[in-house]
């Protein structure tokens, strides 16, 4: 595998991840059970820390990506 199949792997992977929390938090905020307002807070809290990991890794895989193209 390639740097550029590796890096499109990750972003992939990332992309997957990222449904899946949401995934998660929109089943938690339509079930209604208040007993689960502190899962939500932590996956909340955990989705905007994981958000902002992929976007400076995206960054990072774009800034690569041209690299080696240029």
């Amino acid at each position: 595998m390639n740097r550029k199949e590796q890096l499109e792997a990750i972003t992939s992977t990332t992309e997957q991840a990222n449904q899946m929390l949401l995934t998660s938090l929109q089943r938690l905020e339509d079930s209604g059970d208040r007993q689960n307002e502190a899962s939500r807070k932590v996956i909340i809290f955990g989705y905007k820390a994981f958000e902002e990991s992929v976007e400076q890794t995206a960054s990072r895989n774009e800034t690569q990506l041209r690299k080696m193209h240029d």
